[in-house]
């Protein structure tokens, strides 16, 4: 084999930050060099110098970068006075360094390594103390201690080794924030954030404190400290009086199929202002580890490649095909001369299986049913509890006896069982049985006894209230991957009142993880319906308790895999680009850094083309999510100086109605940045076509998904914000709507300071103009989602872009009040039209749905007086109508992950191991009616894809019922369906022709099984069905002229009466309260008229949850509480 050879080169200037731009030279403060021992050089300071003041061991003196250096051990430091020496409302540091350990040095560490600190607190947000310091398994990390905490990281240190030299500079303004250089280059900048400086009376240098703890434990070198942020300029010379730049080599992506041709693409970069020579290029591929008996690794393929002249500032991509026909771990090993040096880089080489499908079979068709062993059998009555945290009863009832946990929240217990060490790591089946009497909400969590940690199985369920009870015992199934043989179920009251409760535990062993028996998935013309999995945060690997690197995530994606296929799931909707930006490797994005708002999230380079070969041998599908709060690329033009701004100067902050700004917060705000803003755009749609572009040829590839939860960078969030003034003068100048007193700031003429909130207070005031308002916002923000749907579909014409609708929950109430505003008014708000979507075939809409946000708000304690709109806005079709509008509508079924950490605040003190710190806990609806949001999503608005999932996803515990829905699913085309009259409620039936054929289906809508009779055209009769609750049935009939045209369904007449004597009860009430409750009277009298139509027109479906929206509950609790005559 001699793999040919593709350069392809790309210029691509970096936008570095804007410092202070000024024609003075940086000032001098402290400089410490070490040539003259540990006196510092301070001008400031009386005769300029400044002695130690120090009183515990001062460091070893040693060769440094440029003569003498110091080197920190444990309990060495140096100590200097601030004042004079340090000013935190600007300034730079700049010093040399030696790498402490080899890259990040081990994850978990407690321990650290303290180049640079203020004697001030070492915890507490809005300290403003200094800390430059080694966090271990994360990198090198600068904190200010500003009022939000926001903290920079320096990636590159992640490749240092023990001992390597390296130039640091970190800069502040405290209206602009961090940000850092490594060896010359910009690498990190924090989120804009602002500070008032507080002096503290010293610094140390070397470790933490005066005791020398934390030392930096090795040397540094010409530690300088200046009066202003230096320009990068600046930085990249003081950099050069020492060191000198070489051209750097990042990996892009290296897997590859056996059989199949692929590639290992890589990029040189050269951050020099000099071209860049290399030549003798050279690569040799060898196995990881020796084959078949052999001493050495075997070599599978080398060459020679061309030499390279690279540009200043830029960049050459290497794309390296390859052909391998062995499965495994391969390492390439890449040499070239720069400036008569060689350098070398060894890049991991993954070469995966031509098939992937479970080791049982090549084929589903042949795949015979896992083999369940029963291991352990647990009556959980008569087993005494391993720990508990409040006292269990046990409950003697008619349903057989259970064990029931405290009815405080938070009361519970742990049962304990073994796994066969040879089985560990094994596929396995819990079994939990429990009661549905009553209700509850309660936790079942897998708890591993040897201390090892993850999410695998954080699940629970509701029963009661709004879901009717069975009066049975109920089973729970429990899909997990034991890592230890001590394991151990936690149940735990999770709502005050709704207490856990368990009868018994049966543990089988499988003795492998099959694909669901194959389901008649639709082929024709236009593709078919899809149904998976959709993760939130990109943890995969933690959700299944693997290690971060490569083997550990291709360990987490066979699970995931073998997961999905266990219950026909056939989609996975995975992050790409996360909060802080892309994951994947970016050349778009110019920074690879955390800006400390969620956390890391590490990932193997270029893991979507892992992601999209693996599920494409399995005949998955990909789509690539973007949920994107900020980008480190807009940070230099993130102004936060209100006084600039007043002056006609433009950030790309968003603007919030009262004339502040909106930066530096999280989930529940409305974004950081103005979403109409060029630079913003233009940001955004160079992730999206840098994703297709590289992704696209993967034909399982379906596009991009943008997350619109009210704080993501792509919309507005509300109507709070967005009054910048680009977007105030576009808006006159394309409407011709004038603003009163508005002017345009010019630099002979700075605007009024007053000018965003006056026009907020004159567009809210004037109902025609605020129209004008949302319209103009709509439309924008349109025309920019149309031009990255075209250039997604330049890339591939079947490729989608498709808006997440994440409702926030501070317009629950008002999207749930459909009989007196529209609730696509709160969508316009936030700049989404969904009327302007209906002719755009490249562009989904999809509704996300949360259905445990009504427990989980309860669980909180949440004592809102409209809190049943936590179900309405999700369940209630007027809700969510305006989806019907688009024409393939999509649900994204959000699972609350109920984050707790009373593990660690309040743990089980019997448990012998600590309690897992950090619960993020998914609850879901009790057997059956667990299928409740999906037949929402198919009854509403006729969804085409539907996807479940959210946080750390594990298993759901409900798969078998997912299954069944999903095989009839799949069997259907990805088309709108038609409705058919009079086949609405309680059995929503539709049809479509498609290929010659008719395709129908059967919903049944109601928690209660539902028999239907349906008539044909023709006059035969069509299926005479029994519907168990939620079920779907589908159809397909050869004929191209069948139709279905009507049909009769019976229900329970017990059920049915009481639904009629319930609907009848609430409307009395509503009507009991017009003298005494004038103003309920007039809000919920509409919602009793809609009622007593729903009666009269026989729909008991929206009857069911019409009673359980506001109205009906508000209007019993003020009768209920009227005093009796």
């Amino acid at each position: 084999m001699r793999p040919l050879l593709t350069t392809i080169l790309l210029l691509l200037a970096f936008t570095a930050p804007a410092a202070t731009t000024t024609s003075t030279a940086p000032r001098i403060l402290f400089h410490l060099d070490f040539e003259t021992g540990f006196t510092a050089r301070a001008p400031n300071a009386p005769g300029g110098t400044i002695a130690l003041a120090q009183t515990t061991g001062t460091p070893t003196l040693v060769p440094g970068k440029r003569g003498q250096a110091a080197h920190f051990g444990p309990g060495q430091v140096l100590a200097y006075p601030a004042t004079g020496n340090l000013d935190k409302t600007h300034g730079s540091l700049a010093v040399w360094l030696q790498a402490p350990q080899d890259g990040l040095g081990p994850a978990g560490s407690s321990d650290r390594h303290t180049l640079f600190r203020e004697d001030g607190p070492y915890t507490g947000r809005n300290t403003n103390t200094l800390w430059i310091w080694q966090h271990l398994g994360r990198g090198l990390r600068a904190d200010m201690r500003d009022p939000r905490d926001r903290y920079i990281y320096m990636n590159t240190s992640a490749t240092w080794k023990k001992g390597e030299w390296h130039h640091i500079v970190i800069t502040w303004d405290n209206t602009r924030g961090t940000q850092a250089y490594v060896d010359g280059e910009w690498v990190a900048q924090s989120v804009a954030t602002q500070w008032t400086p507080k002096p503290y009376e010293r610094f140390f240098i070397g470790a933490a404190d005066a005791r020398g703890l934390h030392p930096w434990d090795a040397a540094i070198d010409e530690l300088t400290i200046y009066d202003r942020e230096l320009t990068e300029d600046e930085v990249r010379a003081e950099f050069l009086k020492t060191g000198s730049f070489t051209t750097r080599t990042r990996l892009f992506e290296s897997y590859l199929t056996a059989e199949q041709e692929g590639f290992v693409r890589l990029e040189y970069y050269n951050p020099a202002d000099t071209p860049a020579q290399l030549t003798r290029l050279h690569y040799t591929l060898a196995a990881k580890s020796p084959v078949n008996g052999e001493a050495t690794p075997l070599t599978a393929a080398h060459g020679r490649l061309t030499d390279q002249t690279i540009a200043p500032h830029s960049r050459n991509l290497l794309q390296i095909p390859l052909t391998l026909s062995t499965p495994g771990d391969y390492r390439l090993t890449l040499s070239h001369t720069e400036a008569s040096r060689e350098h070398t880089i060894e890049i991991p080489v993954y070469v995966h299986p031509a098939t992937d499908a479970p080791a049982t079979s090549d084929s589903a068709s042949t795949v015979p049913p896992a083999t369940e062993t029963l291991i352990a059998e647990i009556d959980i009555t008569t087993t005494a509890p391993l720990a508990q945290s409040a006292p269990t009863a046990i409950i003697r009832s008619p349903l057989g006896a259970y064990r029931e946990a405290g009815p405080n929240r938070h009361d519970r217990f742990a049962i304990e069982f073994s796994i066969d060490p040879a089985r560990v790591t094994q596929p396995h089946i819990a079994v939990i049985t429990y009661p549905d009497d009553k209700a509850r909400t309660m936790e079942m969590m897998l708890h591993d006894l040897t201390g090892k940690k993850d999410f695998q199985a954080q699940i629970g369920v509701f029963t009661g209230d709004e879901y009717p009870v069975s009066d049975k015992m109920l089973q729970q199934r429990i899909l997990f991957w034991p890592r230890s043989t001590r394991q151990s179920f936690i149940f735990m009251t999770a709502e005050q009142g709704k207490p856990a409760a368990a009868a018994s535990i049966k543990i089988y062993h499988l003795d492998s993880l099959p694909p669901s028996p194959p389901a008649p998935v639709f082929q024709g013309s236009i593709p078919a319906r899809e149904i998976g999995i959709y993760y939130e945060d990109p943890v995969l690997n933690q959700s299944y308790g693997e290690s971060a690197d490569f083997p550990g995530f291709a360990a987490a994606m066979t699970r995931t895999l073998d997961y999905m296929q266990s219950f026909s799931q056939g989609t996975l909707l995975y992050p790409v680009a996360w909060y802080e930006g892309p994951l994947y490797g970016s050349i778009a994005e110019p920074l690879h850094q955390s800006l400390g708002v969620g956390g890391v999230r590490p990932h193997p380079p270029g893991y979507p083309a892992y992601f999209a070969r693996r599920l494409a041998a399995r005949d998955m599908t990909f789509n690539a999510g973007l949920h994107m709060h900020m980008l480190a690329s807009l940070m230099p033009a993130a102004l936060t100086d209100l006084n600039r701004i007043h002056a006609g100067e433009e950030t790309v902050l968003n603007m919030r109605r009262d004339g502040q700004l909106w930066h530096g917060h999280y989930h529940g705000s409305d974004p950081g940045y103005n979403p109409l803003d060029p630079r913003v755009q233009k940001a955004v749609a160079n992730i999206a076509t840098e994703i297709v572009d590289r992704y696209g040829d993967a034909s399982n590839f379906t596009g991009l998904s943008l997350v619109l939860a009210r704080v993501k960078i792509f919309a507005f969030g509300s109507a709070e914000s967005g009054y910048n003034d680009t977007n105030l003068q576009n808006f006159q100048r394309d409407t011709g709507v004038s603003i009163p007193g508005y002017t345009a700031p010019t630099p002979a003429r700075p605007g009024d300071p007053q000018r965003f909130a006056a026009s907020y207070r004159w567009l809210r005031a004037t109902p025609a103009a605020w129209k004008s308002w949302i319209d103009w916002r709509c439309a924008q923000l349109h025309a920019h989602y149309k031009r990255l749907a075209e250039a997604i579909t330049a890339r591939r014409p079947d490729l989608k872009l498709t808006l997440n609708l994440f409702t926030p929950r501070a317009d629950y109430a008002r999207m749930s009040d459909y009989l007196h505003a529209a609730p696509a008014d709160a969508w316009r708000e936030m700049g989404i039209d969904p009327a302007l979507y209906a002719n755009d075939p490249s562009i989904t809409l999809a509704y996300t749905l949360v259905p445990a946000d009504y427990r989980w708000r309860r669980s909180l304690g949440d004592k809102s007086t409209d809190l049943e709109c936590n179900r309405t806005v999700f369940f209630a079709p007027e809700s969510a109508a305006f989806m019907r509008a688009t024409p393939h509508p999509e649900a994204v079924i959000h699972d609350r992950y109920w984050e707790d950490a009373i593990g660690r605040t309040s743990p089980m003190r019997d448990l012998p191991v600590a309690e897992h710190p950090w619960r993020c806990t998914t609850l879901n609806a009790a057997g059956r009616n667990s299928l409740e949001p999906y037949a929402a999503a198919i009854n509403n608005f006729d969804a085409q894809r539907i996807t479940k999932g959210g946080y750390l996803i594990g298993t759901f515990g409900m798969e078998r019922e997912i299954e069944e829905f999903s095989r009839a699913y799949r069997a259907l085309p990805a088309v709108r369906f038609d409705d058919i009259p009079g086949l609405e409620d309680p059995v929503r039936v539709r049809q479509k022709t498609v290929d010659g054929r008719l395709y129908y289906y059967a919903l049944n809508r109601l928690p209660e099984s539902v028999e239907i009779k349906l008539q044909l055209n023709d006059g035969s009769p069509g299926p005479a069905l029994t519907l168990k609750p939620f079920e779907l049935r589908t159809f397909v009939h050869a004929s191209a002229a069948t139709r279905v045209t009507g049909g009769r369904v019976t229900i329970a007449p017990v059920w049915l009466s009481q639904l009629q004597r319930d609907t009848q009860t609430a409307i009395a009430r509503v009507a009991s309260l017009r003298q005494t409750h004038p103003k309920e009277f007039a809000r919920f009298s509409p919602y009793a008229d809609y009622a007593q139509t729903c009666l009269d027109e026989n729909r008991p479906a929206r009857l069911h949850y019409l009673l359980q929206e506001h109205w009906a509950i508000a209007a019993r609790k003020l009768a209920s509480a009227a005093p009796t005559r």
